[in-house]
């Protein structure tokens, strides 16, 4: 017969109620970090107590990254105008990669200044 084993239980019920309190007041990056090295535990434990919790929020991004990225259809329109082309002309250049586009976008870009700057 197989042997059944019982669950581990890594937190008391004070600690639970602690680790929600606690993290409810101020759920940021330290506050877990602080109750890691209070409770002895890993950062990474916390959390997934505080998940199980259903407390744990994930922590905002960076604001460099907050704003909204582009989209493939901002960066054709953008490459038509670059090269003075109606943008429906190079609608088909939507179906490319994000990667190829900004590339594409970019040498434009740099052939359009350094244009430039010899004509003037």
């Amino acid at each position: 017969m197989k042997e059944v084993k019982k669950a581990v239980t890594n937190f008391t019920a004070e600690q639970s109620a602690k680790l929600q309190s606690d993290y409810t007041k101020n759920p940021t990056k330290e506050t877990v970090a602080a109750l890691a090295a209070e409770m002895g535990k890993s950062t990474r434990s916390i959390i997934a107590k505080l998940v199980n919790l259903g407390v744990y929020q994930k922590p905002a991004k960076d604001e460099a990254s907050e704003g909204k990225a582009e989209t493939k259809g901002e960066i054709v329109a953008q490459i038509a105008k670059t090269a003075g082309v109606a943008e429906e002309v190079f609608s088909s250049l939507e179906g490319a990669t994000k990667k190829a586009l900004l590339a594409l976008r970019d040498a434009l870009n740099a052939k359009a200044d350094s244009g430039e700057a010899s004509a003037a």
